[in-house]
């Protein structure tokens, strides 16, 4: 799993991370161009999370179509993604099983506290907040 806010980012990001299929998608004014390369960011993150890698895999080798769901070219691994509130993208990656059958994903965003809780009572922050 991968939370992020949406924000401004460096275009020479999207050249190191990105697929040539994943920079064609991003179309459309600044902000729509914001919240997709943190669509795409977090699905990387949530994959290699799963993987056990983190960032340490050929970021640019796995492409991500975005969608209800996404659509990746790796096998095995599911996909799920939220968009909250227009500020912040949270993405689930889930080996075998859809997440979509086994995870709850969220329940609310607290604006008060910038972080989500979940089902079981805890809370999450975002990169870079709190």
């Amino acid at each position: 799993m991968d939370i992020e806010a949406v924000r401004p980012y460096s275009e020479r990001l999207t050249y190191r991370c990105l697929a040539p299929v994943e920079r064609e998608q991003l179309l459309g004014d600044s902000r729509e161009r914001e919240e997709a390369f943190f669509r795409f960011w977090t699905l990387k993150e949530s994959y290699g999370k799963a993987l056990g890698t983190g960032l340490g895999y050929p970021l640019r080798e796995v492409s991500f179509h975005l969608g209800d769901p996404p659509k990746s070219n790796v096998p095995g691994y599911f996909f799920i993604q939220k968009v909250i509130n227009k500020k912040f993208i949270l993405s689930v990656c889930k080996k075998g099983i859809p997440p979509e059958q086994t995870v709850t994903v969220l329940r609310h965003l607290p604006e008060r506290i910038g972080g989500i809780t979940y089902e079981d009572g805890s809370i999450a922050k975002p990169e870079g907040f709190g």
